[in-house]
């Protein structure tokens, strides 16, 4: 994997991007990730900036508004980032939900987990095999 990597994380809990930026950190301090707190204001920021493809897009299951299915269907609707993989995560993972996701074009649906560490090994993962975790 070339670094720097830049990735999306879609998630309405600040606290959650503290975590994720921490766990990026112990995969490679080069990883640059850009924070959005919801659906629509990722969707707003894609139209009006149509050079920002980033590498990995996270998005949170569970967000008011535009919730992580919704926005993930969006997000595939968007040409230039149709071949971004793409990873859904979310507290609980409902096995009806988790196929959806898929089928939508979710590469993966993880649980969040409890420690930064295993984030990290997550995110070590996704990043060394992204169409395939």
């Amino acid at each position: 994997m070339n670094y720097p990597l830049q990735c999306l994380l879609i998630d309405d809990d600040e606290d959650e991007w503290e975590i994720f930026r921490l766990a990026l950190t112990l995969v490679n301090e080069s990883i640059d990730c850009i924070y959005e707190g919801n659906g629509d204001n990722t969707l707003e920021r894609l139209r009006i900036n149509p050079t920002f493809t980033p590498d990995f897009i996270f998005i949170d299951m569970n967000m008011p508004g535009s919730n992580g299915l919704l926005c993930l269907l969006k997000i595939k609707n968007i040409e230039r980032l149709v071949a971004v993989p793409t990873y859904i995560y979310s507290t609980s993972a409902d096995p009806v939900a988790v196929e959806e996701c898929r089928r939508l074009g979710a590469v993966d649906f993880f649980v969040k987990p409890p420690s930064i560490d295993k984030l990290s090994d997550i995110l070590s993962q996704v990043f060394s095999n992204p169409t395939n975790r």
